[in-house]
């Protein structure tokens, strides 16, 4: 299949924009929750480091050619989505900082 030329700049604009709106919610949410600047500064340059990370990575890996599969291979993607998501619950269930990021984030009345 042949990616059309247009379609990394929206891609790669989209996920800036994601990143970028992660980053500046959870600050707010953090300003808004009562968390001093100090700590509200590490956690946050602590978060946008781990998501530009990723990104970084997701792309290097892509870019190296991992996602790409022979029409009769198994598929690499679900790597990229599930090792992130076993890493983010391990984080969830073992890290006070994480909980207490969690907790401070304002949650819709359910």
């Amino acid at each position: 299949m042949t990616i059309p030329t247009y379609l990394p700049f929206p891609v790669l604009i989209g996920a800036i924009a994601t990143i970028t709106a992660i980053v500046f919610g959870l600050h707010t949410a953090l300003a808004k929750a009562g968390w001093s600047e100090h700590d509200r500064t590490v956690a946050v340059r602590l978060s946008a480091a781990i998501l530009v990370g990723w990104f970084l990575l997701a792309l290097a890996l892509a870019l190296g050619g991992f996602y790409q599969v022979a029409p009769d291979g198994v598929p690499t993607l679900q790597y990229g989505l599930f090792i992130p998501i076993l890493i983010g619950a391990w984080l969830i269930w073992r890290s006070p900082a994480v909980g207490q990021i969690i907790d401070a984030v304002p949650q819709p009345p359910g």
